[in-house]
């Protein structure tokens, strides 16, 4: 790895070196004067660069060669060396930053590196001479949000540099806290800011993308120094080797979870199999406000209870057992309504409800909507309406029964009676049940709308029929009398 480029802490000029008519001598190449011995002051080492105004690039004031060269009308920057560019003086830019892969576990051996991953924003912090900004992982500028750490990074030695990485705020026990962090940010000077540094892409007109992981971060830990509590800017330490167990503590640390990356690995924007984040799971409540459609089992969607209200957090499978499941979808009739509850777009096969139920979620930490969430229970259920229904008619000739005694045999009873007058219209035919197996009544419009198990079985039959939205779901339909009474015993 070559050594790292000469610093600067203040962009300098060299217009105060030009003097008219000021040429090399073209006797004497370049290279050549710049081995001659030069009078130079005791300096700070970065105090003896300026940046020549032409070609941005950074000079060496001690090389009277160099010095010539950029004196010169017209010319070009000086390849160097080290493989920087010769173009390094151009200003430096967002760069799109490298995404892990969501893992099921952590890697195995000693070919990788783990750190603690941060429950905060990601960062990218540009520093290009006298300029420094703060950008987030989708590349907008949040520099006026981050001038507490971009101020830090005013004294870092170098001339310029791109870091990534996180930006958090500690709770009381040291632990990055993702709430304390948005109270900060909603406030006009945030306090509490910590820069989580874990690459370096960039220094002193340097591209480090191509270099190996473990020679960027110790450049990156070089430029940083000791992690200091008074400092808001800190190097993420990591452990080689060890993923698993190291996983297991951060979790029992009650950490969001953890990245592993491939040792020897280049930084390549965009998501990568170098990279892989193993996160922990954990269990929440969530206002279910809406049901719909999934790919492999309908989901709820669910709001979080904030300060401000009810915020949209995402949407969970229900994977209820088969209690708690017809509870569920016995309470999401009783709730439905027209509109939701909060702003919402439009969403085709969507059921939404007043936000009077609550579930139990499971879901993976630390992301800003919910992520392999599924629904474990549900934790608050709607006080129960009192429904008044309206009394007889005196004007109708009818017959009314106020308070009829009926049981299922009863309702066997009738049906088997009217059977045979049923059976012409809805034998071999898709069948809506209207079913009230408890005190909640609902549309059984298919056997997973809602799921419905093993409950229905022969001699009711099913057909697959494709949806609109090309799916396919089996409906019910009977054949015979015997179906019809097999529909009445169904609950």
């Amino acid at each position: 790895m070559p050594k790292r480029a000469n610093s600067l802490k203040s962009p300098l000029t060299s217009s105060r070196l030009r003097q008219p008519g000021l040429r090399l001598p073209p006797e004497v190449g370049r290279e050549e004067l710049n081995t001659k011995t030069s009078l130079a002051p005791d300096l700070p080492e970065a105090r003896h660069f300026h940046l020549c105004a032409d070609c941005g690039q950074a000079v060496d004031r001690r090389n009277l060669g160099d010095v010539f060269h950029h004196e010169t009308s017209g010319h070009l920057p000086i390849p160097t060396n080290d493989g920087a560019s010769p173009t390094a003086g151009k200003p430096l830019r967002f760069l799109e930053p490298m995404q892990a892969t969501l893992a099921t576990e952590a890697p195995h051996g000693d070919k990788w590196l783990h750190e603690l991953k941060y429950d905060g924003y990601r960062t990218q912090i540009i520093i290009d001479w006298s300029a420094r900004y703060a950008f987030t992982r989708r590349g907008f500028d949040w520099s006026a949000r981050y001038d507490e750490l971009l101020e830090a990074a005013r004294y870092l030695e170098c001339a310029s540099a791109v870091l990534d990485g996180e930006v958090i705020v500690q709770d009381p026990n040291g632990l990055p806290d993702f709430h304390r962090l948005q109270r900060e940010l909603r406030r006009q000077q945030p306090e509490g800011l910590i820069f989580m540094a874990f690459d370096l892409l960039h220094l002193d007109g340097k591209d480090l993308r191509n270099e190996r992981l473990e020679d960027r971060r110790a450049l990156l830990q070089e430029l940083l120094g000791e992690n200091d509590p008074e400092r808001p800017l800190h190097f993420s330490s990591h452990v080689v080797g060890g993923g698993p167990e190291f996983f297991r503590a951060a979790e029992e640390m009650g950490l969001e979870g953890i990245v592993s990356k491939k040792l020897g690995s280049r930084y390549r924007s965009g998501p990568s199999k170098s990279w892989l984040k193993v996160k922990a799971f954990t269990e929440g409540e969530f206002v279910v406000i809406g049901t719909s459609r999934g790919d492999k089992a309908p989901v709820a969607l669910l709001a979080a209870e904030t300060d401000e209200g009810l915020s949209y957090a995402g949407a969970a499978m229900v994977t209820l057992p088969d209690t708690e499941r017809d509870i569920f979808w016995r309470t999401n009739e009783a709730l439905k309504t027209a509109k939701p509850a909060i702003a919402m777009e439009p969403r085709k096969e969507t059921s939404w409800l007043r936000p009077e139920m609550k579930v139990r979620v499971r879901h993976l930490k630390g992301e800003e909507m919910l992520r392999h969430a599924t629904v474990q229970a549900t934790a608050q259920l709607p006080s129960p309406r009192r429904t008044e229904r309206p009394g007889p008619s005196t004007q109708s000739s009818e017959p009314s029964y106020p308070n009829p005694e009926m049981d299922r045999e009863a309702l066997r009873e009738y049906y088997r009676g009217v059977a045979p007058l049923m059976l012409p219209w809805v034998a071999e035919r898709p069948l809506n049940l209207f079913r009230c197996p408890g005190h909640e009544c609902f549309f059984q419009r298919n056997r997973n709308h809602p799921p419905a198990g093993e409950t229905f079985q022969h001699p009711i039959e099913t057909i697959p029929i494709e949806q609109k939205n090309g799916k396919v779901e089996e409906y019910l339909y009977v054949t015979d009398a015997a179906g019809i009474l097999a529909a009445v015993d169904a609950h």
